[in-house]
């Protein structure tokens, strides 16, 4: 488990001996849920959708979560399982719009873009774990989860444009 989660399910009452269980079926939908990835962008009608679905998703579990400590292990494994379809979809939408010559150049930089913004948002969320409590930090997380949507809902708008 991250180092998020097993903390916050330790002050949220759910017993230790389920951890186990837990990450081992978010572990089997992580498995099952890229090779659906692709039928998964076209029920949604492409992969700007899907992933803003998957952010709006990823907002209203957290804040299930906060609302609902003691049950917070289901959005989790949902939460973890809906994220797993990201990079495939991600990737295909890559593959339509980015031209082969200067894919591996742009994927590097996202790549290392990614990492920044994570080592940044742990610190972030530690930091503010610390001074502010998990509930403030879980709250932040909402709410970046909330706004990461909005690029996504301007992409659909593109994806139409182009015929994606």
């Amino acid at each position: 488990m991250s180092m998020l989660w097993q903390p916050y399910f330790e002050r949220a009452g759910i017993p230790v001996e389920l951890f186990g269980i837990i990450l081992a079926l978010t572990m089997v939908l992580s498995i099952f849920v890229p090779r659906y990835a692709d039928r998964i962008g076209e029920r949604f009608k492409g992969a700007a959708r899907t992933l803003m679905i998957v952010s709006i998703t990823s907002a209203l579990f957290i804040f299930m979560m906060y609302a609902i400590p003691k049950y917070s292990f289901i959005p989790y494994i949902i939460y973890t399982a809906v994220y797993s379809a990201h990079t495939p979809i991600f990737m295909s939408y890559f593959n339509k719009l980015i031209p082969s010559s200067e894919r591996a150049t742009i994927i590097s930089i996202y790549s290392l873009f990614i990492s920044v913004s994570t080592i940044l948002c742990t610190y972030s969320f530690g930091v503010l774990s610390d001074k502010k409590g998990l509930y403030a930090a879980l709250f932040l997380s909402l709410i970046t989860a909330l706004i990461s949507s909005i690029p996504f809902k301007r992409a659909i708008g593109l994806e139409k444009e182009l015929c994606l």
